[in-house]
């Protein structure tokens, strides 16, 4: 059975899962870790949402015991499927701010893509299409995405997945998210709501930035 799976895995889904399920019976954690890796990186039409089981599953399956001549390569995978799973994990953050920006709604409703007498795309749901399939690079999430969108607290968590350290363009990220903070609140009379609403943005973002001085510059901030 193990030939036939490896043979129909290459372009069957189903072969492909049960591949991976085949191995994992077998304690061939390797193996299986590699095949759901695949899986989630592959060109098969899946949605974002089992890419990043797919990336669970194979992350637990990392980390289970395996032969002393095995180690090396099973620390490379893990850590090759920690950077996929963090880039995932931004990109379905991404995939929901989309979903529910009432900006991208209220374009589809007066623009729409494609030709008359065809099935009309909208841009969001364009956008969501796109989203939720492939695990897309750091740089396409940000550059058609976060950018654009002016999804500063996104910009700021791909500066951190990607170790970057360009000081200006961080503090200018995050001057730009108060702005947009102060700008929701600036019919608001009370200075209070503007003040609580930052003291959450710091401590929720903190948390996933703290790691990081170049993207977190508590000083700087403050």
């Amino acid at each position: 059975i193990l030939p036939y799976l490896k043979e129909h895995s290459v372009d069957s889904l189903e072969a492909c899962n049960m591949l991976w399920i085949y191995q994992s019976k077998r304690s061939r954690f390797y193996e299986s870790a590699l095949i759901l890796l695949s899986l989630a990186t592959s060109n098969f039409d899946i949605e974002l949402t089992k890419r990043i089981e797919y990336l669970s599953r194979a992350n637990g399956f990392s980390k289970s015991m395996c032969s002393p001549n095995e180690r090396s390569k099973m620390i490379k995978l893990s850590s090759d499927i920690k950077e996929i799973f963090e880039v995932a994990e931004i990109q379905d953050e991404i995939l929901k701010m989309v979903e529910n920006d009432s900006r991208l709604k209220a374009e589809s409703d007066s623009k729409e893509v494609g030709k008359p007498g065809k099935n009309k795309v909208t841009v969001q749901s364009k956008m969501v299409s796109q989203l939720n399939n492939k695990i897309l690079s750091v740089s396409e999430l940000f550059n058609d995405y976060a950018e654009p969108l002016e999804y500063y607290e996104i910009c700021l968590l791909i500066f951190q997945i990607s170790d970057f350290r360009v000081r200006e363009e961080i503090i200018k990220k995050w001057k730009q998210l108060f702005v947009s903070i102060q700008q929701t609140q600036q019919n608001d009379s009370n200075p209070n709501d503007l003040k609580y609403l930052l003291s959450n943005l710091m401590v929720s973002l903190g948390k996933k930035l703290y790691t990081n001085d170049f993207v977190f510059p508590v000083g700087e901030l403050i």
